[in-house]
């Protein structure tokens, strides 16, 4: 594996993660310890030079695993960048048992968002009485998690 500027690292060291059928070879401890090094006197980058847009280019399109440990590894302005960058999770899964207006569901779809923006979901009925058991609650309308209650949640 080659840096920036061309050198050989020591990729050997790092760590490989299996990810599905796809390996991620995570950053030894001494590339991280380069790393922050290297930016330890960055305060920031002007969004208007091409050095960012390569920074943000770069950290777009590297693999989720690699930037959470970037974003854990304290590396001055690096780790926020790849930090911002990270999916967010939404709070509620597929085939997650809850509750909608009092009626029990299961979560049957999950519209992730943008960080900052609220995750949509479709939930269907899963009560044992009623005659429209497995039809979504609300219809075909996205509900807010804020709608949403977990089953056995106590208040």
């Amino acid at each position: 594996m080659k840096d920036a500027k061309g050198h050989g690292s020591d990729a050997h060291s790092s760590g490989v993660q299996e990810v599905g059928k796809q390996s991620v070879t995570l950053m030894s401890k001494a590339q991280l310890d380069q790393l922050r090094t290297q930016f330890a006197g960055i305060k920031g980058v002007d969004p208007m030079q091409p050095t960012y847009g390569k920074l943000t280019a770069f950290l777009s399109d590297t693999h989720p695993d690699r930037l959470k440990q970037l974003a854990d590894a304290n590396i001055p302005f690096l780790s926020n960048l790849a930090r911002n960058r990270l999916p967010e999770v939404a709070p509620y899964s597929r085939g997650q048992k809850v509750t909608v207006d009092g009626k029990p569901g299961e979560i049957s779809h999950v519209q992730t968002a943008p960080r900052g923006y609220q995750h949509g979901y479709k939930v269907t009925d899963t009560s044992a009485n009623d005659p429209y058991k497995g039809t979504r609650l609300r219809g075909n309308t996205f509900i807010s998690h804020a709608d949403i209650k977990p089953v056995g949640r106590v208040k």
